[in-house]
């Protein structure tokens, strides 16, 4: 059973997101962060991650990444829309909507949608401008250093992937 969520995390959560918390689970994933399963009074569900406060920088990171990929993503290609981050009393929190997953994996046919779907985000990104990070001059890379897990990537634009 998990703890009940700190007073100022459910305040933060009513105000950022107009509705009252009614339920919260831990859910697992990740390596850095703890992942939650949100119920809200409105009947819906969300996810949140949260950690230290001092982590917010890498949750602002995944912001701006997730709305890059969702200004090219192709029909039918879901990119989870931050919905909202920021600090609740010691704690950086990002809340996502709720995902449901195919239990069992997926069919061969499914795979192969998630591919060519993945493909095309690929190429819409080359030739158009992820601003205020990307260039469209055909240059790989992004505009601003981020994490991968607790690791730091550095980046910059090249003229190569490698």
């Amino acid at each position: 059973m998990a703890p009940d969520p700190p007073e100022c995390l459910v305040r933060w959560l009513q105000r950022h997101l107009g509705q009252d918390l009614v339920g919260w689970s831990p859910v697992g994933g990740g390596c850095i962060h703890r992942a939650w399963r949100l119920e809200l009074a409105g009947g819906g569900l969300a996810f949140a991650k949260t950690n230290t406060a001092a982590r917010l920088p890498l949750l602002e990171a995944e912001v701006l990444g997730l709305r890059a990929l969702a200004s090219h993503a192709p029909p039918g290609l879901v990119i989870p829309e931050p919905l909202a981050w920021g600090v609740a009393g010691e704690q950086a929190v990002l809340v996502l909507p709720w995902l449901e997953l195919e239990s069992g994996g997926q069919s061969a046919a499914g795979w192969l949608a998630f591919g060519a779907s993945l493909a095309a985000l690929h190429r819409r990104s080359l030739t158009a401008a992820m601003a205020p990070h990307d260039r469209c001059d055909g240059s790989f890379g992004w505009g601003r250093d981020n994490v991968i897990g607790a690791t730091p990537q550095a980046n910059g634009w090249g003229r190569d992937w490698g």
